[in-house]
């Protein structure tokens, strides 16, 4: 009996991650803080450390991303506005 090609490809088997290890690089995180509530531990994983300049520019990106999405409601409002008055 011939096999039957698939139209979806299999999923692909569950990879067990050990406790700590990153699921995108494969290496032990380090954590900044570790906290125990009763049986559960909380890890606090700080970002890495940056220059003022690097904070700076992330900031700015940030505020210039939410501007555009400022832009953009306002003109999907005003469009839907305009157009339920037609």
């Amino acid at each position: 009996m011939s096999a039957i090609p698939m139209v979806v490809p299999a999923v692909p088997r569950h990879r067990h991650i050990p406790k700590g290890e990153s699921a995108m690089t494969g290496q032990q995180e380090q954590f900044a803080a570790t906290y125990r509530f009763g049986k559960t531990i909380v890890h606090v994983v700080a970002p890495a450390p940056m220059s003022n300049e690097e904070l700076d520019k992330k900031l700015r990106e940030i505020h210039q991303i939410g501007w555009e999405i400022m832009r953009q409601s306002a003109k999907k409002s005003h469009f839907n506005h305009c157009k339920s008055k037609t």
